[in-house]
């Protein structure tokens, strides 16, 4: 496996290969994911872009996303989804949250209440997307939006596990964290059947501080609406 700076380093990632399995056409990958101070990123997501992987947008082949509202936190903070769903944002708190997004590739507008099901929205453009609730300043989350069908999130243990990765030497495994913006890191991938890999990145589960911008724009929403 070759490492793969990110578009502008922001992060260092060490990548190395524990252990490889007999040869498939397609094999499963394993990716044990830790931070600058050795615990296991929960936030981590990772995905593989490869030229065998076959990507359309059919939005009758896309289950459904969703994004919670409970105890005034977007649950999960952080996750990828394949370019095309739609996400669900049900509000299971006791109070309202208006979630919105300035980002690139999606701006959008959703005023929440409890009980009450909301429209889901649609992502159909890859890219981050970082969310705000407009009545709640702390409350902040992550869509990743993949042009693949190869991707994952990783668990409390910080294992993300992909599975159907082509035997393809030009497979690129990237792997991202919000602390990195609109940036990744990655290396080719060798695919020899089930492959365990181990990926330790120079940022924290600590959450960021807002992004540039958000609360400027989240104030004009205030005026527009209160």
């Amino acid at each position: 496996m070759t490492l793969v700076s990110g578009r502008r380093g922001l992060a260092a990632v060490v990548m190395t290969t524990v252990i490889a399995l007999q040869p498939l056409r397609a094999g499963n990958l394993t990716l044990s994911v830790t931070g600058a101070d050795g615990e296991p990123l929960r936030d981590a997501v990772a995905y593989v872009e490869s030229s065998e992987l076959s990507v359309r947008v059919d939005d009758d082949a896309r289950p459904e996303g969703e994004v919670d509202q409970r105890n005034q936190q977007f649950l999960p903070h952080a996750q990828a989804i394949r370019r095309g769903t739609s996400v669900r944002f049900p509000n299971n708190d006791q109070v309202r949250h208006h979630v919105f997004s300035f980002s690139e590739a999606k701006t959008f507008e959703l005023r929440l209440f409890a009980d009450e099901a909301p429209r889901p929205i649609h992502f159909d453009t890859a890219g981050v997307v970082v969310l705000g609730c407009n009545i709640h300043d702390h409350m902040i989350g992550y869509l990743l939006i993949v042009d693949t069908p190869v991707f994952g999130n990783a668990d409390d243990d910080g294992v993300i596990r992909l599975d159907g990765v082509p035997d393809d030497p030009e497979a690129t495994l990237r792997v991202w964290h919000p602390e990195l913006g609109e940036d990744d890191m990655g290396m080719t991938v060798d695919m020899n059947g089930d492959t365990r890999v181990a990926a330790s990145m120079n940022v924290t589960d600590t959450p960021p501080p807002e992004p540039r911008g958000l609360r400027d724009r989240r104030r004009n929403l205030q005026d527009r609406f209160d």
